[in-house]
């Protein structure tokens, strides 16, 4: 099958989207024959990208230009079957007459929902443009998790027949050797976040505080971040303030730190899914967050991890930690869980087959629904 793959982002580019966009491209490429258009658009339309968010009423013209220019470039490739992945930019204004399924972990709503941007000047605009999208112009909608479905049929009205939920997969490389059997003589826990404040890291660093303060065994390693914690670190404090998953140097000791690791903590504000999740039950580790936004598609309940609510003191996470890590052979099972969880949903060889599954399909009734 031939893929149009629809970004103005790099996605070659291991950075992008946290390096899942790249992921999502190898995966289609292993299996499907993809060309990119849309690349380094918005660079190249930096004085419009300028324009639009500064006047609202330069938006729909902004879009408009982007989308005609990426379908006449779509028109060009005579033999394309779909456009796949797509940008609220573009897609809006895309006239094209082939299938578009579009990709996302969350609305536009929802995101500016969280940042607290409602009332910048663009956003109404925008939003009219994700409504045209999700109704007129994508055929079939591919979502992490059953959070932004709820959005796009609740607040847009948009056909929940044409959604699928198909979970992300880890963007790590697929991990040989992980433990099950794992040494339970102390528990390691380990937080992953740039944002400290946005990812929970004050409630992370409290639930370490409240485990030594009974006399619970365990070490902790930050990763992403430098705590703002006021006081001298621990000595059974690691802190990493950055790894570049880039670089094998720092990807290796990640993935040697998630080997050793027997929770992951992320006490998150917001998330739209969560990849480290993925990540983390690559190795068998399974996570202790918070249910809101999209963990419900990342982690699932006693399979890979628990969720606690967003009000959830460090107390509950320190509790939830020892009444679980206590259990020592309920503790193994769980680890077993989690790598199964991985092996079955959470990788992108898996996530490429039910997507190709899914391709297929649509292009098929796609079809049929142009010959009647």
């Amino acid at each position: 099958m031939h893929i149009v793959f629809l970004s103005t982002g790099d996605p070659f580019s291991i950075h992008h989207w946290s390096g899942t966009t790249n992921h999502i491209l190898k995966a289609l490429q292993r299996l499907h024959q993809v060309t990119i258009v849309g690349r380094g658009l918005l660079e190249q339309m930096r004085f419009f990208s300028e324009v639009c968010f500064t006047r609202p009423k330069e938006v729909e013209r902004y879009c408009q230009l982007i989308g005609a220019l990426c379908s006449e470039r779509i028109k060009n490739i005579s033999d394309a079957d779909l456009v796949f992945f797509g940008d609220l930019y573009i897609d809006a204004f895309l006239d094209i007459d082939i299938p578009v399924i579009n990709l996302s972990d969350t609305t536009f709503t929802q995101m500016i929902e969280f940042r607290q941007e409602n009332h910048r000047a663009y956003v109404p605009s925008m939003i009219e443009c994700e409504r045209k999208a999700l109704n007129q112009i994508y055929t079939k909608i591919l979502y992490a998790s059953e959070w932004p479905r709820e959005c796009a049929v609740n607040y847009y009205n948009c056909d929940r027949a044409k959604i699928e939920i198909i979970n992300f997969g880890a963007n790590l490389p697929h991990p040989v050797n992980y433990q099950v059997n794992i040494d339970l003589s102390y528990c390691h826990i380990v937080f992953i976040g740039r944002s400290w404040k946005n990812k929970g890291g004050d409630i992370a660093f409290e639930t370490f505080r409240i485990l030594q303060r009974k006399a619970f065994p365990c070490k902790m390693t930050f990763i992403g971040c430098i705590p703002p914690i006021g006081e001298p670190i621990p000595d059974n404090i690691e802190i990493i303030p950055f790894l570049d998953k880039n670089k094998p140097a720092d990807l290796g000791k990640l993935c040697s730190i998630l080997y050793n690791a027997h929770f992951l903590i992320l006490p998150t504000r917001f998330e739209a899914f969560g990849i480290v999740f993925a990540e983390a039950s690559a190795y068998g580790v399974p996570s202790i967050a918070t249910r809101v936004g999209g963990t419900i598609g990342a982690i699932k309940e006693g399979k890979n991890g628990f969720l606690l609510p967003l009000s959830a003191k460090a107390e509950e996470y320190a509790n939830k930690i020892i009444r679980v890590f206590s259990d020592q052979k309920t503790y193994l099972q769980l680890r077993k869980n989690t790598r199964r969880e991985y092996e079955t949903r959470l990788n992108w060889d898996i996530w490429s087959k039910k997507v190709t599954k899914i391709f297929e399909q649509t292009v098929e009734q796609y079809k049929n629904e142009q010959k009647g």
